[in-house]
């Protein structure tokens, strides 16, 4: 519910407020964030109540708590960095930036295991569930977990923040979520933001992240549609799915924007 009354706040604020934090408009990221998170917290909850039984329910129970808060941890985080008009990730110019930044990315390594946790006790006892719904939320929490480990990409300094380092000792800035040159045309696809210039690691990483609702919704067209087998169906969904992420992953990773 926080996050469902979170959109539209920040929807006006970038209505209102067209100051920007590097190169974007200011309340962007938090406002993707918001939705993002939220989709991804009440699919879980889907699955939390689709395999609910008493041998369950103090795991999930724990999993709820420290996904939610912690997600909602994280967005806050990127929200207060907004109204400091400072760049959340990345950025370690002052001590609290980079405490901030330290933060955010203990709080996620946090989610992910918790994340694992549930898909693995998920599985257990997936007979609790259609055949092709679990299927579908094994191969799905698996890619997305693949994506979330994708950000660590993201961590790594480019070449000029490592110049900088070599130079100065210390740089403003540790890591990018582009490959090659920072784009100077800025150049970006509409909402999301995505770089028309060069790579950006972020278009993978959303594809990787959202896996779980796409084959979910695909296991629940097989079902409702009575597709013979169904379960290699979703097999092969997930591996064009991959292959996808994979081929975003690539275009980024050599410096080439994906349209």
């Amino acid at each position: 519910m926080i996050f469902v009354l979170g959109v539209p706040i920040l929807g006006l604020l970038m209505i209102f407020d067209s100051s920007v934090i590097n190169g974007e408009p200011r309340w962007l990221k938090p406002f993707k964030f918001f939705i993002s998170v939220g989709i991804y917290n009440c699919t879980l909850e889907y699955l939390f109540r689709l395999y609910n039984a008493p041998e369950t329910v103090r795991t999930f129970n724990a999993c709820r708590w420290i996904i939610g808060l912690g997600m909602l941890f994280e967005v806050g985080l990127i929200t207060l960095q907004a109204m400091r008009g400072e760049q959340s990730h990345f950025n370690v110019s002052t001590p609290f930036n980079s405490a901030v930044y330290g933060l955010m990315a203990v709080t996620i390594a946090v989610v992910v295991l918790a994340t694992m946790v549930s898909a693995i006790v998920m599985w257990k006892y997936r007979k609790l569930a259609h055949p092709v719904i679990s299927e579908a939320m094994l191969l799905g929490l698996t890619l997305t977990i693949i994506g979330s480990l994708q950000g660590l990409l993201m961590t790594q300094s480019p070449s000029e923040q490592l110049a900088l380092i070599d130079y100065e000792g210390s740089a403003p800035f540790e890591g990018s979520r582009y490959v090659g040159a920072p784009p100077e045309n800025r150049h970006t696809a509409p909402i999301v933001g995505w770089s028309r210039d060069v790579g950006d690691h972020r278009i993978a990483h959303f594809i990787g992240l959202h896996a779980i609702q796409f084959l979910l919704i695909a296991a629940t067209i097989c079902i409702r549609r009575g597709i013979s087998r169904p379960r290699l169906t979703i097999r092969l969904a997930s591996v064009a799915y991959f292959k996808l992420f994979v081929f975003a992953l690539v275009i980024a990773h050599e410096g080439s924007p994906l349209f």
